[in-house]
C-alpha cells in the first residue's frame, strides 16, 4: 500500500472550507429546528399513542444527533488531515455525502415547518351544502 504525500498549496483553504461547511450546517440546523424539546421526546417514548408534536420533537432530536455526528466527524477529519501529510480521497467523499444528507434533512424539516398551517381552511360554502355533499 503506497502512501501519497499531499503537497497542495490550498491545504489550509480546504481545512477552512470544511470547517465553515460544518459550522454552516450547525447554524442551519439551529435556525430551522431550534432547541430540541426533550420533554416532548420523553413523552414520545413513554406514550403508547404519541401526538404529532411529540413525534416531530423526536425527529428533531434525530436530526440534531446526525448534525452532531457530522460535526464530530469533521473535527476528527480536520485533526487527521492537519496531523498527516497523506491525502485520503474516500473519507472526503463520505464526509461530503454525510453533509449533503444532513443538509437535505434540515431542508425537509424547514419545508415541513413552512407548509404546516396554523389554521385549517375548510373552504367556502354553507352548512346545507356540506350536508348535501355528505348525503350523496
Amino acid at each position: 500500500m503506497e502512501r501519497r504525500v499531499d503537497r497542495r498549496p490550498g491545504r489550509l483553504l480546504e481545512l477552512g472550507t470544511r470547517w465553515l461547511v460544518a459550522l454552516g450546517l450547525a447554524g442551519a440546523a439551529w435556525t430551522v429546528l431550534g432547541q430540541p424539546q426533550l420533554g416532548q421526546v420523553a413523552d414520545f417514548f413513554a406514550s403508547r399513542d404519541p401526538s404529532v408534536t411529540e413525534t416531530l420533537s423526536a425527529l428533531q432530536v434525530i436530526i440534531w444527533v446526525l448534525v452532531g455526528l457530522t460535526l464530530l466527524w469533521t473535527v476528527i477529519g480536520l485533526v487527521r488531515m492537519a496531523a498527516s501529510s497523506v491525502s485520503a480521497r474516500r473519507p472526503q467523499r463520505l464526509w461530503g455525502g454525510a453533509v449533503l444528507t444532513v443538509g437535505i434533512l434540515i431542508l425537509l424539516a424547514g419545508l415541513s415547518h413552512h407548509q404546516s398551517a396554523s389554521t385549517v381552511s375548510l373552504g367556502s360554502g354553507s352548512l346545507a351544502e356540506a350536508k348535501g355533499l355528505l348525503d350523496r
